[in-house]
C-alpha cells in the first residue's frame, strides 16, 4: 500500500525511524542519538527555515547528505536513491522525492530529547 499524501508523525523516530513510501520497503528515516536525520537508501537536504510543508515548494539539485542535522521548523527534501531489497517493490521508488519539516522536539519527563514531531509527504512532486 502506498503512503502517499500529507502525514503527521507525531512519534518517536530514534531508532529505525518511519518508512515513508510504503508498510513493506527499506527506504527510513530516523534521529540518531546526536539529534541528525539518517536514512537507509535516501538522501536529505536541510533547505533551512520553512513556513510550513507547503513552503518547501522545490526539489533542490545540491546538498544532499547521509546524515543531516534536525532543527526545528526547518525543511527538509528526501532523494530516495534506490529501490528495494528485492521482489513486489525492487527498484519502484529510486529517484523520487519526499518533503518533510520538524514541528517540534518530543521531550521525555526529565526534558531530554527522544524524538520529534513531523509533517511529510510522499510523493513530492512540484508543480
Amino acid at each position: 500500500m502506498q503512503n502517499s499524501g500529507v502525514h503527521d508523525y507525531n512519534g518517536y523516530i530514534r531508532g529505525k525511524g518511519f518508512n515513508f513510501t510504503t508498510e513493506n520497503t527499506s527506504q527510513w528515516i530516523a534521529i540518531r542519538d546526536d539529534n541528525n536525520f539518517v536514512g537507509q537508501w535516501c538522501l536529505i537536504s536541510n533547505i533551512g527555515k520553512v513556513n510550513g510543508l507547503a513552503s518547501i515548494n522545490k526539489i533542490p539539485v545540491s546538498g544532499y547528505m547521509e546524515v543531516c542535522s534536525v532543527e526545528i521548523n526547518n525543511g527538509y527534501v528526501i532523494q530516495i536513491t534506490k529501490g528495494t531489497y528485492a521482489g513486489t517493490y525492487a527498484g519502484t521508488y529510486a529517484g523520487t522525492y519526499a518533503r518533510l519539516c520538524v514541528v517540534d522536539w518530543i521531550l521525555s519527563i526529565y526534558d531530554e530529547i527522544i524524538g520529534a514531531k513531523v509533517k511529510y509527504q510522499y510523493p513530492f512532486e512540484p508543480q
